[in-house]
């Protein structure tokens, strides 16, 4: 098969490579007895020859400015062999990109434990700095601490959003700016590592909050904690966020709160390319997902996995305020505001 898609190429290469910045066609070709890295041949640098090293793969390349050129290539290397792609690629007869996207998404023993890791240290940053929060903190200088403790830690921000006081109302994606924090912030991130995806956010309070704040938060974790809970093997994200809403809105009917719901089965892809599909996707175990669920600009959002007989939220960690939120007779215990 001929998997050329950058959720592919970075699964199989096992690190995040900007695959467009190549130029033309380049993927991986598997075949039964071998595996190949098909490039352009101008660019034969040491960045493909480290990822064919660690993959087994025989580097390939082609001349670009010739014609046919990729085509014979491709000939000589399938020796006329159906062949399944992950693309529109003309060479190939069988798009198969929704049956490996599949396997893709379910992540093995190995994989489990390296995105645990990725969520623990991506919560635990997001964390250390909402704890240096101060009033008069400008939020482009939080996200500028974020951003810098991420690369340090190896982790790529793909997400970075902070929102002060009146800005949760105002933005419903806050980029950092000149605004400064008086009573609270949120903080939202996402990080990648090694390619794959973790979401998380969490809010700080510097001075006291408005209990209309807290009823809001309470609200808003209540529903993520019922959107974390249905979100089962073999349902879709879509049904999931359309019954939750309903079951929201029946339980207080004359509440005239705005409420936002999304889901992201947690990928290579870049989250804006997730979020167009979201409502379509359904769960399979083994699975990360991260819902956010927000009610008039509080926002929540952890990273969970989903196992066979329970989902385990992955951005949990240890010394930071939680909360008791109770649903379908149980108790789960979700990330608190702190409160400085």
């Amino acid at each position: 098969m001929w998997l050329a898609r950058e959720e592919n190429f970075t699964w199989l290469a096992g690190e995040g490579l900007l695959k467009a910045t190549f130029g033309g066609e380049i993927g991986f070709l598997v075949l039964g007895d071998a595996l190949y890295l098909i490039h352009n041949d101008i660019h034969d640098d040491e960045t493909l020859r480290r990822i064919a090293e660690l993959t087994n793969a025989q580097l390939c390349g082609y001349v670009p400015n010739q014609p046919g050129s990729f085509e014979a290539l491709l000939t000589d290397l399938t020796r006329q062999r159906r062949i399944g792609t992950d693309g529109d690629q003309a060479f190939f007869q069988n798009n198969i990109d929704q049956l490996f996207a599949q396997q893709r998404l379910t992540l093995t023993p190995s994989e489990q434990g390296q995105y645990r890791t990725l969520c623990r240290d991506c919560a635990s940053i997001v964390q250390d700095v909402a704890r240096t929060v101060r009033p008069g903190q400008a939020e482009k200088a939080i996200a500028a601490e974020l951003a810098q403790r991420f690369y340090a830690a190896g982790i790529k921000p793909s997400l970075l959003l902070i929102s002060a006081d009146s800005g949760i109302r105002r933005f419903r994606h806050p980029a950092p700016g000149d605004n400064v924090v008086n009573r609270f912030a949120i903080l939202i991130a996402a990080g990648t590592r090694e390619g794959r995806h973790t979401a998380v956010t969490r809010i700080v309070a510097v001075d006291g909050l408005p209990p209309a704040f807290d009823e809001r938060y309470r609200a808003a974790m209540q529903l993520n904690t019922a959107c974390m809970n249905h979100s089962r093997p073999h349902c879709r994200l879509g049904d999931v966020a359309q019954e939750r809403l309903a079951a929201y809105h029946a339980s207080d009917p004359t509440s005239d709160w705005r409420v936002r719901l999304r889901a992201d089965v947690l990928d290579y892809l870049p989250r804006p390319v997730r979020s167009r599909v979201w409502r379509t996707q359904e769960v399979k175990p083994y699975q990360a997902v991260a819902w956010s669920t927000g009610i008039n600009g509080i926002r929540i959002e952890d990273t969970f996995l989903v196992l066979p007989e329970r989902n385990e939220i992955l951005t949990s960690t240890e010394n930071w305020p939680v909360i008791e939120v109770q649903h379908a007779g149980h108790t789960v215990f979700r990330a608190d505001i702190l409160r400085l």
